[in-house]
């Protein structure tokens, strides 16, 4: 049985895990069906935009759906509201947050180049106070950046990482306008 060099592995299953991510990322989501749009449910998260009241993108939960009304709870400010369904000029289904893999990857590379640039920045002021009190013997305080400049960014990859993750964008479908409760 032939061997593959070790090199090679790792590189083709980083391209492959990498496809496979791009390939997830890239795919339409599925669409509401007919039987899903025709009544809200209870507790739905959605955002809405109506003429009176006036809203814009509102984001709110269904607390009752009649044949006229929809009664809600608005986020920020926590309120409760009446929407009346014939001023509805728009109106989105939340369906979750989505994969929070692509949040993490771009969390990765803010935070590294954040954490890098924060590294670089606490070197520059250590060689600043080593030169200005004479700590160099050497004259040569510069190695100070082997040590701040990747611990500056290995903090900044996990911090960002997690931070990513946790922000991972949420999803809306449109719902078809009227409603039919």
């Amino acid at each position: 049985m032939a061997r593959l060099p070790m090199g090679s592995f790792p590189r083709r299953f980083g391209r492959l895990f990498l496809s496979a991510v791009a390939l997830l990322a890239s795919a339409p989501h599925k669409p509401l069906s007919a039987q899903e749009t025709s009544a809200l449910q209870v507790g739905a998260r959605i955002r809405v935009w109506s003429s009176a009241p006036e809203t814009s993108g509102r984001v709110a939960r269904v607390l009752k759906v009649r044949s006229d009304t929809l009664l809600l709870e608005a986020e920020r400010p926590l309120a409760q509201l009446a929407v009346p369904v014939r001023t509805l000029t728009r109106l989105e289904l939340s369906r979750g947050r989505g994969a929070p893999v692509a949040g993490t990857v771009v969390g990765l590379v803010v935070g590294v180049a954040a954490g890098t640039a924060a590294g670089a920045l606490v070197g520059a002021l250590s060689v600043a106070h080593a030169r200005s009190s004479n700590n160099c013997p050497d004259g040569d305080c510069g190695f100070v950046y082997l040590a701040t400049v990747p611990a500056g960014a290995l903090a900044g990859l996990v911090a960002g990482a997690v931070v990513g993750h946790r922000l991972g964008r949420e999803h809306w479908t449109a719902v078809p306008l009227p409603l039919r409760p």
